[in-house]
């Protein structure tokens, strides 16, 4: 994890996962930074890149993604574990219960506002412009019925952030990694817009 002509570096496996809200940052801010694959991420089988920093302490906590620049270093890591029988059940109680009630309070804290907090953009829009966006992708059916649709202040500040310069450009990158497979997660939206 070498700075090289002093751009920060950005290590993470090959998806979007939980780098692509730093990558969206960096977007908007105009940062020109350096990325460092480490293969594909596996729960139990962690690619031979990612091993040999663990084995060589480059990471703090064993744990990616990792940003370094000349000033900081900074390492993320939270793990939360599904059982394999309990995906789809737990993904249809949030689309269905948790994802509309605190969606509902960002549209209310929206109201007569351009960002969450204050008159600039903040980490709090560009994390609530990402789970958004992942929505449209998981199912846009699912999102525009049961989110954007029904949520005016929502839908404007989406299409605000998809906007930016910074963002937009990133969204649209053809090198963009694809978006995330949540198991179980497009089957139950499916299923709900189908009701």
């Amino acid at each position: 994890m070498s700075q090289h002509n002093n751009k920060p570096v950005l290590t993470y496996f090959s998806s979007r996962g939980k780098s692509e809200i730093i990558r969206l940052l960096l977007a908007e801010a105009g940062v020109d930074y350096e990325e460092v694959n480490v293969g594909v991420w596996h729960p139990t089988d962690k690619s031979e890149q990612f091993q040999q920093l663990v084995q060589n302490g480059s990471l703090a906590f064993d744990a990616l993604p990792s940003y370094k620049d000349d000033q900081i270093f900074l390492v993320q890591s939270v793990t939360k574990e599904v059982s394999n029988s309990s995906i789809e059940e737990t993904m249809d109680k949030i689309a269905r219960e948790k994802l509309p009630k605190f969606i509902s309070y960002f549209e209310r804290a929206l109201k007569g506002k351009t960002f969450l907090v204050g008159e600039k953009i903040s980490y709090a829009d560009i994390g609530l412009f990402y789970v958004i966006d992942n929505l449209l992708e998981l199912n846009a059916e699912y999102t525009n019925k049961f989110i954007l649709e029904k949520n005016e202040n929502l839908k404007a500040f989406h299409g605000r952030i998809k906007s930016r310069e910074g963002i937009h450009k990133h969204v649209t990158n053809p090198n963009r990694f694809p978006k995330q497979n949540l198991p179980g997660y497009e089957t139950v939206l499916s299923k709900i817009v189908q009701q």
